[in-house]
């Protein structure tokens, strides 16, 4: 689609950076930086088809079936992590626009680095989101391809196995057998508790640190990396808290069929409601929440299903809570029809009716809800 236009900007001088705009618009949709040999044509080719990607995969609309197609694809792992990392919401892609810094050989691939950044128009100071290391490959047609740098990471790596999961980690660093036992009887008491076939085979990449993580994905580098991601279409969990216990992700794993169309909410809510949040439960998470967040800024029951500026700790606390209180009131089977529900209208309604909430009163309060985790929490022995 832009290879017309790249070409013609490869004819000006390489002393000052190029800038490629996006037909149509006076936004730049990326800068390529005056190192890049632009008059060498195999360097032009791997250009034109990362902007190309870059600008298809940044103009996908967040929750569009779109999102998420091509999961067989070697280029799926990058463009999901474009899409969640990079392009997560209009403000993201307007605020951060691409910066090809460089685009080198290596062997028999090419590295092309992607900077995400903006300026302080105040300060003058450039304000890094990320820097996205991108390989391509040369496929059998002679067309480049982008390539999965997780694949060449974990191949040097040890592997352990406990039941059905396999372990990765670095050598220079050994797993805790019995937190590897433990994630497993984790694994098996949610496909107990929700009557579901536990998965047959799991794969948890135990980095030692988020930068680590980050590594692996081709990431070097990211402003809010998160302690671990999982990717439960292929069974991989990948964890930046060098520790191979990690429930949060191991839920969205098992759950991955009834979580398929489900809320965010509810998703998020059942993983903290069960696995937690790093090293806390939901009652620590809970304890930590009332005490960091005013009570005017507590998010009403409607707010929490409806208001598009939600925290990610509203996310995961509040949803923990709804999912708690349900399962509480109406058992699992009542989590797993929210989890089925394929609108936020449905699953409003349904929440509403098991936590006998008006769900047109817009002040509705998850107040009283939070404080039954808390007071459930030290009414138990040991608390």
């Amino acid at each position: 689609m832009y290879r017309g236009l790249i070409t013609i900007l490869f004819l000006h001088s390489v002393l000052v950076p190029l800038i490629i705009y996006a037909l149509g618009s006076d936004i730049p949709l990326v800068r390529i930086m005056q190192r890049i040999d632009t008059t060498n044509p195999a360097v032009r080719v791997i250009l034109a088809a990362w902007v190309d990607s870059l600008d298809t995969w940044r103009s996908i609309e967040p929750g569009t079936v779109e999102w998420n197609i091509d999961k067989t694809s070697n280029a799926f792992a990058q463009k999901k992590l474009v899409l969640d990392w990079f392009g997560q919401s209009g403000d993201i892609i307007k605020t951060y626009p691409p910066t090809v810094m460089s685009i080198e050989p290596n062997e028999d691939v090419w590295f092309v680095r992607t900077l995400f950044a903006t300026v302080d128009t105040h300060s003058g100071h450039v304000i890094p989101l990320g820097i996205l290391r991108t390989v391509f490959s040369i496929d059998s047609n002679n067309r480049p391809q982008v390539d999965n740098p997780y694949n060449s990471w974990i191949k040097n790596w040890n592997v352990v196995k406990s039941g059905p999961i396999s372990f990765y980690h670095p050598r220079e660093k050994a797993l805790s057998r019995e937190r590897m036992d433990g994630a497993v009887k984790y694994m098996e008491s949610v496909s107990r508790m929700f009557e579901i076939e536990p998965p047959t085979s799991i794969t948890m990449v135990v980095a030692r640190n988020r930068d680590e993580m980050c590594n692996l994905l081709g990431i070097e580098y990211y402003a809010f990396p998160p302690t671990g991601i999982a990717y439960p279409e292929y069974s991989l969990i990948i964890s930046g808290l060098n520790d191979p216990y990690y429930p949060h992700e191991i839920t969205h794993v098992v759950l991955r069929e009834l979580e398929q169309n489900a809320h965010p909410i509810i998703r998020e809510g059942v993983a903290t409601w069960l696995g937690g949040s790093i090293n806390d439960n939901l009652a620590q998470l809970v304890v930590m929440y009332l005490e960091g967040t005013p009570q005017h800024d507590i998010p009403s029951f409607v707010g929490l299903f409806t208001d598009p500026e939600i925290s990610q700790d509203d996310q995961y606390v509040l949803g923990a809570v709804v999912c708690e209180a349900i399962a509480q009131r109406h058992g699992v089977s009542a989590i797993k029809r929210l989890l089925a529900a394929k609108s936020t209208s449905e699953v409003m309604l349904l929440a509403s009716r098991y936590l006998d909430i008006d769900p047109s009163d817009k002040q509705e309060s998850l107040i009283p809800f939070l404080n039954e985790v808390v007071s459930a929490s030290s009414a138990k022995p040991g608390h």
